[in-house]
């Protein structure tokens, strides 16, 4: 996982217009790679105290203007994000912060 620096377990939404409407998004990780050079953002429009499991929405992000974000850009990205959530599926919130403090 050091290939993955800056994870942060988030605590926030943002509301996506979208022509069937506005849909809550609930963000629940970002992180930086260094390989790619790119921050990245986990997010989900479904209910997080549901027993059905939620589908997960990955993007670029700009850290620096979170009202903009971004889709992935080719094959690479899409490794490293699921390089991300095999990572984060297969270790306790304790190995995760022991890899990359926060």
């Amino acid at each position: 996982m050091s290939d993955n620096q800056n994870i942060k377990e988030q605590d926030f939404s943002f509301v996506m217009h979208g022509p069937e409407g506005d849909v809550t998004m609930h963000v629940l990780f970002t992180f930086f790679s260094p390989e790619t050079k790119a921050n990245y953002m986990l997010y989900t429009p479904d209910d997080l105290d549901s027993p059905v499991p939620v589908r997960l929405t990955a993007c670029r992000y700009s850290p620096d203007n979170l009202t903009q974000i971004m889709p992935l850009e080719g094959e690479n990205d899409r490794k490293v994000v699921q390089g991300f959530i095999n990572y984060i599926s297969t270790h306790t919130p304790e190995e995760i912060a022991k890899a990359a403090p926060l």
